[in-house]
């Protein structure tokens, strides 16, 4: 007997060791690598304390599971937090897992297979728009199947009405991923031949969600069925949405069939293996799958567009530009954002060029289709440039995509504050409130609001208040030069308007147009002429006979006409031949605009009518 229990003892110290490797390693994975805070910018949580707003998501199936997840994401501060409630997560998930088995095969200790979700779990949040909401409903689900399991009366009738009203308030509180609870026990019920439950759980439960969407819930078929399950959510690699219920089915499906005697040896067969042995190759088994699995489903594009995102927000342009060079694939959101980095850090007239621009002015000012995509990044840069009225246009869209955020809210009450409509200013402050650790914020603005001498004298609304455009308008899906011209008309003094134009300008290769806006320079304060003005100059001097060409020698660098004249050199040394000599001139001037307009710059765009189409 002393030598059983110390077997038993050192199994359940090298599957407390297994266990530990595996969920110290999915923390790690997260915190190091996916970086969860990135969740937050990929599905926003929106979460106010009110009665009213949680009395919303009673209404809906699964409203109370996304509630939860939402009033816990709004205590992520940091990556950390944010991983080690994961991991937690995972960890329970695992434990139920484990107990669900133990249920099923009570002789033989559990390890490896029930770390399998955890696993599957980590490859899942891996890819960011993955709702925590559905973790929450399975850990639900699977904590109502093992109580369920092992306390409810073994008499038919009594068992299946608890399992009737169990389920019913499974699928109110985690909506269709109630029928994690409902497969698996209908399915264990029939092989335990427990017909009656068995057939109540298998064929009348699936009729709980269309017969509630068609009577008391007002939603859709497909979310009465489909919420909070998982493939409910739109992942990078299509099998991801389903392996996760898969792996429960083949594991209830291999614990029914180890009963069978023929199953049962194979499996002593496997046991007489030393303990050490198998754990270290469930180990091995499940780094390597995860790692492989991964690398297959991992969407590089997403963590860099999300991280850009973030770190737009917290006004961090350096770590933009150093994430820029990483682009997997070129796309105006990341361009736009990458052109507002250089502004920001005072570069973009400098470098824009030595980084692609593929899509000329597409990359400075989306169009209507992107902007629709994209509709609060493409508020932020409209309220940077003092376009307010687009900025609330564009703001309320992603108001309707993404819900009242904090940000979203602050936003839009500021805006209305600023063009005088102070009742719905005070209510979008008011539901600021209401959101957790923005209760000094919107105390704050609400003051400002209640105060216009106040709110007058604020800094940081001066600035905007200066930038706004006198009359009220509007250009929603016509991002252009006009919107530019309105700025600058409205307030000569508006740099960041200007170095747009200019850089529009140059994007689009109009340098006639920076030849004429030349005197602005000197007026806004520039010590020098822009390194990528100065190339322009060269260009549109060599373009145009009549240029009084003294005019540059207080303009250009010697560098800058040293380097224009190499390049000119070079096409003559393949005799006019771009392709020729595209490489060359990539290698030493590849970051100039020149070999912008030469090679990288597209056929002009289409002018947009007001809808966005173009004409």
């Amino acid at each position: 007997m002393a030598i059983v229990n110390k077997n038993c003892t050192s199994e359940k110290i090298f599957i407390g060791i297994q266990e530990f490797l595996v969920l110290a390693g999915c923390f790690f994975y997260l915190f190091f690598f996916v970086h969860p805070l990135l969740m937050l910018e990929a599905l926003p949580p929106v979460f106010l304390t009110d009665a009213n707003f949680f009395g919303e998501f009673l209404k809906i199936p699964g409203g109370v599971t996304d509630w939860a997840s939402a009033f816990v994401q709004q205590f992520w501060f940091s990556n950390f937090l944010a991983a080690l409630f994961l991991t937690i997560c995972f960890w329970l998930v695992a434990l139920l897992t484990k107990a669900w088995v133990a249920m099923q095969i009570e002789t033989r200790p559990i390890y490896t297979l029930h770390l399998i979700p955890a696993c599957l779990l980590l490859i899942l949040y891996s890819q960011y728009y993955f709702p925590l909401s559905i973790l929450l409903a399975l850990i639900v689900n699977l904590s109502a199947l093992n109580c369920f399991l092992r306390w409810a009366p073994e008499q038919q009738v009594p068992r299946a009405a608890i399992g009737l009203v169990l389920s019913i308030f499974l699928f109110w509180i985690t909506g269709g991923a109630f029928f994690v609870f409902v497969v698996l026990l209908g399915i264990n019920d029939l092989f335990q031949k427990r017909i009656a439950h068995g057939l109540v759980q298998i064929l009348v439960m699936p009729v709980l969600p269309y017969a509630a969407s068609a009577t008391v819930f007002l939603i859709t078929f497909k979310e009465a069925y489909c919420h909070n399950l998982f493939y409910e959510s739109v992942t990078n690699f299509w099998l991801n949405s389903f392996i996760l219920p898969i792996f429960f089915l083949f594991l209830l499906i291999i614990l029914l069939v180890s009963k069978i005697s023929v199953v049962r040896t194979w499996f002593k067969k496997i046991s007489a293996i030393a303990m050490v042995w198998k754990l270290t190759a469930g180990f091995l088994l499940l780094v390597g799958g995860t790692f492989l699995f991964g690398q297959k489903s991992y969407n590089k594009t997403a963590y860099i567009l999300l991280q850009i995102d973030r770190d737009v927000k917290e006004s961090k342009w350096r770590a933009v530009l150093d994430l820029t060079p990483q682009w997997p694939t070129m796309n105006p959101l990341f361009i736009s954002q990458t052109n507002l980095a250089f502004y920001k850090s005072g570069l973009l007239l400098d470098r824009m060029f030595a980084y692609p621009q593929p899509l000329g002015t597409l990359g400075l000012l989306m169009n209507f289709d992107w902007c629709s995509a994209c509709p609060e990044e493409t508020g932020n840069l409209y309220w940077m440039l003092g376009l307010v009225s687009e900025c609330q246009h564009w703001t309320h869209e992603a108001f309707e995509q993404k819900g009242c955020t904090p940000a979203i809210l602050k936003r839009l009450g500021i805006i209305y504050m600023l063009k005088g409509d102070n009742e719905a200013a005070e209510k979008y402050f008011l539901n600021l409130k209401n959101v957790p650790f923005e209760k000094e914020t919107a105390e704050h603005l609400l003051r400002l609001n209640a105060n216009p001498s106040e709110l007058a004298s604020d800094p940081e609304f001066s600035d905007i208040r200066a930038c706004m455009p006198v009359e009220d308008v509007s250009l929603t899906g016509n991002p252009s030069l006009r919107q530019l011209e309105i700025l600058l008309k409205r307030n000569p003094q508006n740099k960041m308007a200007f170095e747009y134009m200019i850089a529009y300008n140059l994007l689009d290769g109009n340098v006639a147009a920076i030849a004429n806006d030349l005197p602005d320079f000197r007026t806004l304060g520039y010590a020098q002429i822009p390194m990528h003005v100065q190339e322009a100059l060269l260009v549109f001097a060599a373009q145009t006979p009549t240029f009084d060409k003294n005019q540059l020698r207080n303009m250009i660098q010697q560098r800058t006409y040293d380097r224009f004249v190499g390049f000119q050199q070079v096409m003559l040394k393949y005799q006019g031949h771009k392709n020729s000599a595209k490489q060359e001139l990539y290698d030493q001037y590849g970051d100039t605009y020149w070999y912008y307009l030469v090679y990288a710059k597209p056929a002009k765009r289409l002018p947009e009518n007001q809808n966005g189409h173009q004409h």
